[in-house]
């Protein structure tokens, strides 16, 4: 990266501060934190101390992660992240990956594609990433029990009006402390309203943090979010009686409720699906005569339970169908949701929905839409067997 050379004002931005600013943190223990570090420095190894310096200045996602604030320390991804960059190192194409991670612009695209991968790798005997098939590129390929499989991986974080309604999440979120906040953004916020209500969330997270007592920030028409510190007795119990009570929880199933929602970014997903899949079917990545699938990422699903998921299928099912050579067009959403969450493949006419518990701090929701008039037969428990933890 050409700007590498004009970063010498974010000097003090170093792997070695950032580890310094976990081990300070007095509401975690010794062993999550050493775990945290340990990650720090797979990713230091990985990325490189410069990267560090272009990551603060382009405000890289990631960067939350690493200052403790984007999740709490005790629900950090950054272990799972690191994890999986070292297993799909010695992975072919795996380089190509690994700039797009580096990138703040292509970071959140990248991480889907980076988790299939992960999940692939431990199951398939072969994996390449990014394989020029005759001037195709799709994203992953995979031999799975005899079944050679190519996977086309797209975000629908694209529109601009995401890409503001995210920024706004993430500056909101950078402004807790290491609380990770449940509740809801209502609006999109411009930058100066953005600095304006990131001082009264941080003045409330520390208040939070020093009194180990939950605190709710309700300013109307703009958010209603709860900050519950890690360390509290029955923490996740008060988060969810908290959302129960809560409107715009309600189309969360009850047990699941928690974390961040919002800000809408006025795109129905149903329209971005539509818009994503048309594209694709235009320019497929996927050879005509390779087996393979679609697989659509978005915040914004909300496929947390079957009837959800059955009405989002119902409405973007034609434009499956007019995938002639794709058998399968996958949805997959992940995020943190309180309380117990059931594992589940459930199975319909048109759809496969699994859930799967977490192993990272994300759950994961994963709905596999039939593609019924595909003109090869294909065996979707493959993609089940693929994409269940």
């Amino acid at each position: 990266m050409d700007e590498l050379e004009e970063l010498e004002e974010f000097a003090e931005y170093t792997w070695k501060n950032y580890q310094n600013q976990i081990m300070s943190l007095n509401d975690i223990s010794e062993e999550k934190k050493m775990n945290i570090i340990n990650s720090m420095k797979v990713l230091e190894n990985t990325l490189g101390d410069n990267w560090l310096k272009y990551a603060v200045k382009t405000n890289h996602p990631m960067i939350g992660e690493l200052g403790g604030t984007y999740l709490s320390p005790n629900e950090s991804i950054l272990p799972h992240l690191a994890d999986s960059l070292q297993k799909l190192k010695n992975v072919k194409g795996f380089d190509e990956l690994l700039e797009r991670i580096r990138s703040a612009n292509e970071y959140e695209a990248t991480t889907t594609e980076l988790e299939f991968a992960n999940k692939m790798l431990e199951k398939c005997t072969s994996l390449i990433l990014s394989p020029d098939i005759n001037g195709k590129k799709p994203d992953i390929f995979c031999k799975y029990k005899n079944n050679e499989l190519f996977f086309e991986i797209k975000t629908l974080l694209t529109a601009e009006q995401t890409k503001k309604a995210n920024r706004t999440s993430r500056e909101i979120i950078s402004a807790t402390h290491g609380i990770f906040p449940c509740g809801k953004i209502f609006k999109v916020l411009s930058d100066p309203h953005s600095e304006e209500i990131k001082i009264i969330i941080e003045d409330k997270s520390k208040e939070a943090r020093a009194t180990k007592t939950p605190k709710e920030v309700y300013i109307e028409n703009v958010l209603k979010i709860l900050l519950v510190p890690d360390g509290i007795v029955d923490r996740v119990k008060i988060i969810q009686s908290w959302c129960n009570d809560q409107d715009f929880f309600n189309h969360i199933p009850i047990g699941q409720k928690g974390g961040l929602i919002g800000p809408d970014d006025e795109v129905k997903p149903e329209s971005r699906i539509k818009l994503r899949l048309e594209n694709i079917r235009k320019r497929p990545q996927i050879p005509d005569e390779k087996l393979g699938a679609i697989v659509l990422s978005s915040k914004d699903f909300y496929i947390y339970d079957e009837q959800h998921a059955s009405r989002i299928v119902n409405s973007i099912i034609e434009s499956v169908y007019d995938l002639r050579t794709i058998p399968a067009v996958v949805l997959y959403e992940n995020g943190i949701l309180f309380g117990d969450l059931e594992k589940k493949t459930r199975h319909f006419e048109d759809f496969i929905y699994v859930q799967n518990p977490s192993v990272t701090p994300l759950d994961e929701f994963i709905v596999i839409i039939k593609n019924r008039f595909c003109k090869v037969d294909f065996n979707y428990e493959i993609l089940i067997q693929l994409f269940s933890n």
